[in-house]
């Protein structure tokens, strides 16, 4: 059974690549419609490369990114906060993919200030993947402080309750980070204040 599920879930995704790449080249297929077509062009191509990681086919993945980059040009600043993230992640989960990690700090240390603008344009839901991916990065390079700036955004802005997984995985990676610095005090009053909250959560209808 466990093997069916996988299978169809591989299968699945090879469709879903597939069909990402059709939808792709046939709004490619009538340049005088693309300015009709900007918005739903650039969600085809983020699409399709975030298929790329699950099929792991990376051929024509630099194409498109830089086609969606190209294409994110001159948008209000609402759209172009939306564009902002799906490049990032794209480049930043690129990757990992590739064991490349060392080459995110770079990026992230490139994006940070323009982060700053962005973050006033779009609900803060919509940053948990990058602040996660930032985290993530400087976790896995041994850049505890760092990370840990990323996890607070996280613990700081977003619902327990609507993110459980993501809360989840930062408050380990905070508990995990200030023991490697050694701050073992404040990982105690962390342990206790993490379980007085899953207790009260437990509690909850």
């Amino acid at each position: 059974l466990c093997k069916s599920y996988v299978y169809n879930a591989e299968r699945n995704m090879e469709q879903r690549h597939q069909n990402s790449s059709l939808l792709v080249r046939h709004i490619e297929s009538q340049p005088q419609k693309m300015k009709y077509y900007r918005a739903k062009y650039r969600t085809a191509i983020n699409q399709y490369l975030n298929t790329c990681f699950s099929v792991k086919n990376f051929d024509d993945f630099e194409k498109y990114l830089q086609k969606l980059i190209s294409s994110g040009k001159n948008l209000n600043p609402h759209l172009s906060a939306r564009n902002f993230l799906m490049i990032e992640n794209l480049k930043l989960n690129r990757n990992f993919i590739r064991e490349t990690v060392k080459e995110n700090i770079r990026e992230i240390k490139q994006f940070e200030t323009e982060l700053k603008k962005h973050e006033m344009q779009v609900p803060v839901e919509s940053f948990h993947a990058l602040y996660m991916n930032a985290a993530i990065t400087f976790f896995h390079e041994e850049h505890y402080k760092e990370a840990i700036v990323y996890v607070n955004k996280i613990l700081n802005q977003f619902d327990e309750r609507r993110n459980k997984a993501v809360i989840a995985m930062a408050k380990m990676i905070n508990m995990i980070a200030h023991y490697e610095l050694k701050n073992y005090d404040l990982l105690l009053y962390l342990i206790k204040i993490y379980a007085a909250d899953e207790k009260k959560q437990s509690r909850e209808p």
